[in-house]
């Protein structure tokens, strides 16, 4: 309900809130219906099957092998979802998140190498106002839920074949990932990590992992039924577990760009820096940014070249985008 004051008086009025969604099923079968794309994705898919010494693809972990055993000798593509959020207005004026926008996207794993990354191979699932999942809660991916579950369970017919696809992994930075997957969003509380039962304290030393408190699916549903977020952080149980085959401690997966690029990055190179240039004094700042002014950036690159470093930069931080960093 939004107010709206008229002749003083303050009248409430409903103010509708959407989901705007594309269909994976219409997507897909207009992608693949020529069969280029499909035959370079079972193609890729094969060759990396075959490859038993290297890992370099989640189709060759066991957790995949784990989520098509029943599948038999039919054609199943792994999916990988992405959520994130953005601002389209102003970011920095007095209404800041007023137009916040919630995306998911989705993408496909097996896809050759040079083309995995290009935008175009990179699918807007759904968009919403932040304020409106805020409103409704979790419950605004029941849709997309549902059609992820047919597309496992029915399939899509591509060229007289009924090819599959199936959710592996849900991905994205962390604030936005705990708060699609039912865990609280605040990383200052006791236990802030959802792969594990850590607390704050021991993070802080922790240089090697306890696989007794790694979270399992028994100790995620006995903390359901405890409903305690100060013990152990979970706030409501994830609704993606609605889709079959998909649960939350199984979803290892985090965001280079978030974790290392926008985040470990900025204070760790910070620190080396510090201590290679005014501690060890192996060269000098003036050295530094020579070398990055002048170096032989390929055309790729050359656009997102790192900016010259100053002083008091290295003291309180670098501020550069993920692909400067990189």
């Amino acid at each position: 309900m939004k107010p709206s004051r008229s002749n003083n008086d303050v009248e409430l009025k409903p103010v509708p809130a959407c989901i705007k969604m594309i269909s994976l099923i219409d997507l897909f079968t207009n992608l693949l219906t020529t069969g280029e794309l499909l035959n370079d994705m079972k193609t890729h898919y094969s060759e990396l099957l075959k490859e038993t010494n290297v890992i370099g693809n989640f189709v060759q972990c066991n957790l995949w092998k784990s989520k098509v055993f029943n599948y038999d000798d039919k054609t199943v593509f792994p999916l990988i979802l992405f959520f994130d959020d953005y601002e389209v207005g102003n970011a920095l004026g007095s209404c800041a998140g007023k137009n916040k926008l919630e995306a998911v996207y989705v993408s496909f794993t097996s896809l050759p190498p040079h083309i995995t990354s290009k935008l175009n191979n990179i699918f807007s699932f759904a968009l919403f106002y932040s304020s409106d999942r805020k409103l409704f809660g979790n419950n605004m991916f029941s849709k997309l839920i549902e059609e992820l579950q047919y597309l496992q369970d029915n399939g899509i017919l591509l060229l007289n074949e009924t090819v599959y696809f199936k959710v592996c992994l849900i991905s994205g930075d962390n604030i936005g990932v705990h708060g699609i997957f039912g865990f609280t969003e605040s990383f200052s509380c006791t236990y802030s990590c959802r792969f594990c039962r850590v607390d704050k304290n021991r993070m802080h030393t922790m240089t090697t992992q306890d696989d007794d408190l790694m979270r399992s699916i028994d100790s995620y549903n006995h903390d359901v039924l405890v409903n305690n977020v100060t013990e152990t952080r979970i706030k409501e149980n994830c609704i993606w577990h609605n889709l079959s085959g998909f649960h939350v401690v199984d979803n290892f997966t985090v965001d280079i760009m978030h974790d290392l690029l926008e985040g470990v990055c900025n204070y760790d190179i910070s620190g080396l820096l510090r201590a290679i240039i005014f501690d060890l004094k192996l060269f000098s700042i003036d050295t530094l940014n020579s070398r990055i002014q002048m170096f032989n950036y390929t055309e790729i690159e050359s656009s997102n070249r790192p900016p010259i470093i100053a002083v008091d930069r290295l003291k309180s931080g670098l501020k550069m985008s993920p692909s400067e960093m990189l």
